[in-house]
């Protein structure tokens, strides 16, 4: 009984490894992680125009888009417009964000390069998937993420046999601009809650059987003058990703911020301690300024006080001089009693 446990135990790990290291290895760290572009290029193949293609899109059953840029934890709705440049087309997957922006999430670019000759790649914007985040097909005789060459020469898929390219370069073509916008949906649409990563990501592995990542953009000018003047961005969007590709750049930024802290601390510190000190001295200077200020008053005081002691000293002088004087005036005057006293003494005889 055990061992048929284990038996069990195993099969669903060897099931579920491939899941696992799928969404291990196939995450971009970035917001862009929410819109499978395999999956969008497969449902692109597969649809009859734009309209039908905008349907699949925001189709629960697809599982393809899981996109909630807003952060209100509900589904985004993409819309789909199609911009036109003689054979080139750039058909931009658009979100609303709310009622006055909205932020391009990828463009598929398009062209008709001879008669009966197109190819087509689907770029990621650079805010949710990094630059230059390419996906194109691969050669359905070629197995999936491996590079095909001929000859050392990449080999360009012709898609001039998908259901929709034949449509595109028809004589009665109109581009395709979704009537959709912020809070007006079609009523077939209900946005549902977004799924986690590892929820979210197995479920595309039957999208990823024949396609491949590249750097080079087969047709540069669908980019640089029938997009590029007319690219999207929301500044909410910006405010809200949070790519981990930079995390390591971030923990450096962050150790170069608490170093140049802890720089800036010593210099602080430093700058306090003179500034202390400096206050100190000044204190010292203001103290020394006082007692200057004190002696120097004392001073005056005193050499104000020395007129008058000078002045008391003299007025003293003079009063003693003056008490003598009476007092020589006064023994005159006596002399002059006793003498007049001595001859009444003599008359009363």
């Amino acid at each position: 009984m055990k061992l048929k446990n284990i038996v069990i135990l195993s099969f669903f790990l060897t099931a579920l490894f491939p899941f696992a290291s799928f969404a291990q290895s196939d995450s971009l760290g970035m917001l862009g992680d929410q819109l499978d572009l395999y999956g969008v290029l497969d449902l692109f193949k597969n649809s009859d125009n734009l309209e039908e293609f905008e349907k699949k899109l925001n189709s629960e059953d697809n599982e393809v888009n899981n996109l909630d840029l807003n952060n209100d934890d509900k589904i985004d709705y993409i819309r789909v417009v199609d911009y036109q440049d003689g054979n080139g087309h750039a058909i931009v997957l658009q979100v609303p964000i709310n009622e006055t922006e909205s932020q391009d999430v990828a463009v598929i670019e398009l062209d008709n390069t001879a008669d009966g000759q197109a190819h087509i790649q689907i770029v990621g914007d650079e805010d949710l998937y990094g630059k230059n985040y390419i996906v194109e097909p691969l050669d359905n005789s070629q197995p999936a993420n491996n590079s095909v060459t001929n000859n050392n020469t990449t080999v360009v898929v012709n898609v001039w046999g998908w259901r929709p390219v034949r449509y595109f370069y028809g004589p009665h073509y109109r581009a395709w601009i979704s009537p959709w916008r912020w809070n007006a949906y079609p009523v077939w649409w209900r946005p549902w809650r977004p799924l986690g990563w590892y929820a979210y990501h197995p479920r595309l592995v039957r999208y990823h059987t024949y396609g491949r990542v590249v750097v080079v953009r087969r047709s540069p000018r669908i980019y640089t003058t029938v997009y590029a003047p007319r690219r999207v961005v929301s500044k909410v969007v910006i405010n809200n990703r949070a790519p981990r590709p930079n995390y390591y750049n971030r923990q450096n930024n962050g150790q170069n911020y608490n170093q140049g802290r802890q720089n800036n601390t010593p210099n602080a510190n430093q700058g306090k301690q003179n500034n202390g000190q400096n206050g100190t001295d000044g204190g010292r200077n203001y103290n020394e300024g006082r007692q200057n200020k004190t002696q120097n008053l004392d001073q005056q005081n005193k050499e104000q006080a020395k007129p008058n002691r000078e002045q008391r000293a003299e007025r003293k002088q003079s009063n003693s001089e003056g008490g003598k004087q009476q007092r020589v005036k006064g023994e005159g005057r006596n002399h002059q009693r006793y003498a007049g006293g001595g001859g009444r003494g003599r008359r009363g005889k």
